[in-house]
């Protein structure tokens, strides 16, 4: 079995204080298989509403993605979307 060696900053302090209170019977190895189970689980359960979507809506959703991730996206402010919108 392999190691994964963590540094306990204040703010991982925190959290597992805060998650040792939600899971007491949990040690801290058993409160990160844990989190990290639930972060796996969310992924596939994301990836299978995805997979539930019209073909047309996965495409847009990926293509989507694609721009986030080169950083190829537009952001608006609430006002700005209502000035645009009342512009048109």
């Amino acid at each position: 079995m392999s190691q994964i060696r963590l540094t306990k900053t204040t703010e991982i302090k925190k959290i597992l204080e805060y998650l040792k209170n939600k899971w007491y019977a949990m040690d801290e190895v058993e409160i990160f298989k844990m989190a990290i189970s639930k972060l796996y689980q969310d992924e596939l359960n994301s990836d299978e509403s995805i997979e539930k979507l019209s073909e047309q809506e996965s495409i847009g959703i990926n293509q989507s993605r694609k721009q986030i991730e080169k950083g190829d996206y537009t952001t608006y402010s609430s006002q700005d979307f209502l000035q645009s919108v009342m512009e048109d």
